[in-house]
């Protein structure tokens, strides 16, 4: 008995002796064993198709090769992928769609399934992308409305959505002229890209080509390169032709820009040699739009109309705005040639498809372009009216850029507002659930009746603590401790003019202070701005007050002795920027323009009154600019001047001459203590 227990081998366990366990036994054993395996062997790798569809989007092939792949792979798709392989499927759909209305569609349906599957973050990528992709330039205001209640929507979201909104931000301020804004935005954007996961090299250099772009379009050349030669750093290999290609056209134009014109010709000439004839794509039409300008600058203008015609061939199948500007190139071509009357008309067909679009920038250069022509031609009545017309834009573009910056600022102090919300609300819910927990030790009586007396109470004290900081928000500006522009009318209702005084009004602008934003970084800018509010306040006595009036400019009001020495203040006012602003060990020195006037003690202390000297203190700060910053002009208004108010009037480029030549006012340059 125990030699046989010994023989049994592991076939005993199955109740089966080991000699009696035939081969078919064990071939149904094996098969059962991998029947159970099977379905762990089989399944889909969705980590290999989640990347697969990634990498498509990201692919620098032709659109055509992309598609066919996408084809390709969706047919060997295995049925019920998971929601991120799903997610990246419909990303590489909504990048093949042929038109506006199959964009929309498909980031509907990618928004609806992003929210089925509680991934918030790529829904509000598609709403930002609908929101961008319906924006016009006549109605700019309607989506970044748009865009500034989704950016309230939003809390705690991903970096990608913070950039990709910022990058929406960036180029609808640039469409309608906000440069400063849209720089601004793109260097958050690009900041922002440093804590996206898993960054795709080319990207970078598309965003740094982008921010060159811009700074071409600010005239700031020396940026410019600095970015392009970034982007030629770290550009991998494989980034797209189009990419390139708009590296090359980006580089020309600084070139151009900086007096190396024949090098930026050398640079694109061969570049565009390269590419298809007729090829609509922007990259190429940019690149012949920027070497039609180098060609009008060399004054080879033959050779300039044979590349604007090629824009205006190509634009058949292409963007109409590269149409327009070919027109207007072709025209000043046409000009250079002798034909100034035909090519007026070629330029005015571009010029009119840019009124119409509302495309700000490209409307502002061409009229620019139109008064070169209209001046090499003698003919000096037509380019006045164009330069006026041209003048016209840019305060228009100036006036946008205040509101847009106004209108960014409120938003701001909402989200600031909203965030210090949800902090209060959670401390409020964490005090209640602690006294809870006590409360629960006693009778249920009790229990109810203080739950009842601390919830008054914490929603009284809540709602007394959100008052006050309304309050605090709405009149004060946080950073420079003045007051904001929109408490000024309510100031103004108090009558605080005393007898024996006259009001003056300054408007002060910093200068350069992008350069400080964009070498040193926004907290540089934020400490400047913050010691620049304390020392302005400290100028400023009783019967004064200073008001942040947007960005970097603020606005004061003084009432000062009837005697009083006026350049003497202003003179003081310009020391408060003498000693240098300390920031992480660095001195910062700052400079202001300003511009004043004395209101008539005759004038009604109004609104209207006001809007009118503020106006003209405005006019004042410019002088300052033009005559080289780090000034002030005062505007001294004669007695003509004080007899002829309340004046009404159109601000343009000769509106301070014509004053002067009616003998309405005198303009005095002032310059800080020691200088001449």
């Amino acid at each position: 008995m125990q030699a046989s227990t010994q023989r049994r081998g592991h076939g005993d366990a199955l109740g089966v002796p080991a000699q009696n366990l035939c081969p078919g036994w064990r071939l149904l054993l094996l098969i059962c064993l991998l029947g159970c395996a099977l379905p762990v062997l089989a399944a889909p790798d969705w980590k290999h198709w989640q990347a697969e569809f990634s990498r498509l989007q990201r692919s620098s092939l032709p659109e055509e090769a992309v598609r066919a792949q996408f084809d390709t792979l969706k047919a060997q798709l295995p049925p019920d992928p998971p929601y991120a392989v799903q997610r990246e499927l419909a990303k590489v759909r909504i990048q093949l769609a042929d038109t506006h209305e199959k964009t929309s569609e498909e980031r509907k349906a990618l928004r609806e399934l992003a929210l089925r599957n509680g991934d918030r973050d790529t829904a509000y990528l598609m709403q930002i992308g609908d929101i961008f992709d319906s924006h016009s330039d006549d109605n700019i205001e309607v989506s970044l409305r748009a865009l500034d209640q989704v950016r309230l929507d939003t809390h705690s979201v991903s970096a990608e959505v913070r950039e990709t909104m910022a990058m929406a931000y960036a180029y609808m301020y640039w469409d309608v002229g906000s440069f400063e804004l849209a720089l601004r935005h793109l260097l958050e954007a690009w900041n922002l890209r440093r804590e996206v996961e898993d960054v795709d090299p080319a990207l970078i250099v598309e965003r740094a080509e982008t921010l060159a772009r811009l700074y071409v379009d600010m005239s700031d050349v020396s940026q410019a390169l600095v970015m392009l030669d970034r982007a030629d750093r770290d550009m991998p290999s494989s980034i797209s032709l189009r990419q390139r290609t708009h590296l090359v056209a980006t580089r020309g134009a600084a070139y151009r820009l900086s007096g190396r014109v024949k090098d930026a010709v050398d640079l694109m000439l061969p570049w565009l040699d390269r590419m298809p004839k007729g090829d609509p794509t922007n990259a190429t039409q940019r690149l012949r739009q920027e070497l039609a300008r180098a060609y009008l600058q060399l004054g080879q203008a033959e050779r300039a109309k044979a590349v604007a015609t090629a824009m205006i061939d190509a634009s058949a199948s292409g963007s109409p705005y590269f149409k327009a500007e070919g027109e207007i190139l072709q025209g000043a071509a046409d000009a250079a040639l002798g034909h100034v009357d035909a090519g007026l008309a070629t330029m005015q067909i571009g010029l009119d498809y840019f009124e119409k679009a509302a495309h700000i920038v490209a409307l502002q250069e061409g009229l620019r372009r139109k008064v070169e022509v209209l001046s090499a031609a003698n003919r000096d009545h037509e380019a006045f009216v164009t330069l006026k017309k041209q003048h016209d834009l840019v305060l228009r573009m100036y006036d946008s850029n205040r509101a847009h910056g106004v209108a960014s600022l409120q938003v701001e102090e909402g989200i600031a507002r909203r965030e210090r919300e949800i902090r209060d609300l959670s401390s409020a819910n964490t005090l209640q659930q602690a006294r809870l927990e006590q409360e629960r030790t006693r009778n249920v009586a009790l229990l109810l009746a203080s739950l009842l007396a601390i919830g008054l109470v914490v929603l009284l004290a809540l709602l007394l603590y959100a008052s006050r900081q309304q309050r605090k928000a709405l009149w004060k500006d946080a950073l420079t401790g003045a007051f904001n522009r929109h408490y000024f009318p309510h100031w103004l209702r108090k009558p605080r003019q005393h007898a024996g005084m006259v009001r003056a009004v300054a408007l002060l602008d910093l200068d350069h202070f992008k350069t400080i934003n964009d070498r040193h970084g926004h907290a540089a800018g934020d400490a400047v701005l913050h010691q620049v509010g304390h020392r302005l306040r400290e100028g400023i006595d009783k019967h004064g007050e200073v008001f942040r009036w947007g960005g970097e400019e603020f606005l004061l009001v003084q009432d000062l002795p009837v005697q009083t020495d006026v350049e003497g203040w202003l003179r003081g006012l310009l020391g408060a920027f003498g000693p240098a602003i300390s920031h992480a060990g660095e001195s910062l020195q700052v400079s202001a323009s300003i511009g004043c006037v004395l209101i008539p003690i005759s004038a009604k202390p109004d609104a209207n009154t006001f809007e009118c000297a503020s106006r003209i203190a405005d006019l004042g700060m410019y002088q300052a600019k033009t005559e080289g910053r780090g000034r002030a002009v005062w505007l001294v208004m004669t007695d003509a001047g004080n007899n002829a108010w309340p004046w009404i009037f159109n601000i343009t480029s000769d509106t301070v001459r014509n004053w002067q030549a009616k003998g309405w006012l005198d303009a005095r340059t002032v310059l800080p203590q020691g200088q001449r």
